[in-house]
């Protein structure tokens, strides 16, 4: 049996990418291999690509770090099925018709959930729930700005922050993408574009600052965002974009 796969053969633009008939992975003790139905795309895909993520793979090497679909076959000390709906991070290869991932990461896909839905959970969530609470340490009724909040990460941190009682203050580029984080639970919106964003934090806070932001963005933003910040204030920085 022989499947497709996506490879990267030189850093560079997305000409570099080439798809190729190859065997399917086999796993190991600990693993399952997945028959991919969708697989994410993500920022930091694009990045490897181009060559200008630390600590990537170097060409040539298959892309792809989230997948979803269907366990096809178990490794040694798995207690699993073949025909769960499985959703899970991978250590690349996910671009293809089959991937193995680690047993222990996988989550179980609801049954309301397509492929694809699933597929994009898994980098974007788990980068927001580890920026507000592992390395954010947000309580209810703190405040949280929130950069890019109608993107990937920044959706689901205004989701996950307003879940755990904090207020979210997001900042977008224009007022489509902000009435799209007001419908998930952000408190109040800025429009960067039209307006300096650390004037309307000073004005949601009474002059206070914030107790957390979330910059995925970086540059001057990173810099602007510490003058949003209020005394012993936290950022969390990630992404750069």
């Amino acid at each position: 049996m022989t499947t497709r796969a996506v490879e990267v053969t030189e850093f560079g633009d997305a000409g570099t990418m080439t798809v190729r008939e190859v065997e399917p992975p086999e796993p190991e003790a600990g693993e399952v291999r997945i028959e991919v139905r969708a697989a994410g795309i993500n920022f930091a895909d694009i990045m490897q690509r181009r060559g200008h993520y630390h600590g990537g793979p170097e060409p040539p090497y298959r892309p792809g770090m989230e997948v979803a679909g269907v366990i096809d076959a178990v490794g040694e000390g798995v207690d699993r099925e073949t025909g769960e709906a499985v959703v899970s991070l991978v250590d690349g290869g996910g671009y293809a018709g089959y991937a193995v991932a680690d047993a222990r990461g996988l989550l179980e896909i609801p049954g309301e959930m397509g492929f694809e839905a699933a597929a994009g959970f898994p980098v974007q969530w788990l980068t927001a729930h580890n920026c507000l609470f592992e390395w954010g340490d947000v309580e209810a009724g703190e405040t949280v700005l929130v950069h890019a909040a109608a993107g990937g990460v920044g959706s689901a941190a205004v989701q996950l922050a307003d879940e755990a009682g904090a207020e979210v203050i997001g900042t977008a580029s224009t007022d489509e993408k902000l009435a799209t984080a007001s419908d998930l639970g952000m408190d109040h919106g800025i429009r960067y574009t039209e307006t300096d964003f650390v004037d309307r934090v000073e004005e949601f806070t009474d002059g206070e600052g914030v107790d957390l932001v979330l910059d995925g963005i970086g540059g001057e933003t990173t810099d602007r965002s510490l003058d949003a910040l209020r005394s012993f204030g936290r950022m969390v920085s990630f992404g750069a974009a």
